[in-house]
Order: C-alpha cells, then structure tokens, then sequence
C-alpha cells in the first residue's frame, strides 16, 4: 500500500485516508489484546512512545484514553485534573482507567 504525510506529520494510507499508526493498533494491538482494553476502540489515542509520528512499530504505539494521552505530552487540563484521579487510585479503581 501507497502512503504519505499528512500536514500533521503522520502517515496515511493513500487509498482510504486513514492514519497507518491507529490502523496498526487497532489490528496490532487492541485486537490481539482485547482484554486489556474494554472500551471501544474509538476510545483510544494512540501514542508513540519515542514521540516519532513515523515510527509505527507495533512495540512503539501504546493505546491510551484521551487524558492519559493529554497527560504524558503535557496538556495543562489534563494536568489539572490529576490530584483528583489519585486518592482513586491508592483505593484500587485502577481497573477504571485510574492510574497512581
């Protein structure tokens, strides 16, 4: 398949559009290992570990919910939010998506 960089920085597949690394997770990942993730798929971000958007190795991309995503790249509202997400999980809501 023909893919190129979107103005994003991200490949795409040229014959539908669609983003090569959430198209690698979805097949890669979240199918593989169903049950880690009990939401639907289009719940999830996916994230580059080593923050290269053309890097889309399996073993790089790690499929996070939306504030979780936020949070490792800095995102102030994620940010603020945090010291209410951490006395869930010292209390073992960590199967919620609550991260200490």
């Amino acid at each position: 398949m023909t893919m190129y960089i979107d103005k994003n920085g991200y490949y795409r597949f040229s014959s539908n559009d669609r983003l090569v690394h959430r198209e690698r997770a979805y097949h890669e990942i979240y199918l593989l290992d169903r049950w880690k993730y009990p939401l639907p798929f289009s719940f999830y971000q996916v994230h580059h570990r080593d923050g290269n958007k053309l890097n889309n190795d399996p073993s790089n991309l790690e499929l996070l919910i939306k504030f979780d995503h936020e949070y490792r790249h800095g995102i102030e509202s994620a940010q603020m939010i945090l010291p209410f997400r951490e006395p869930y999980a010292s209390r073992g809501y960590a199967a919620a998506g609550f991260k200490s």
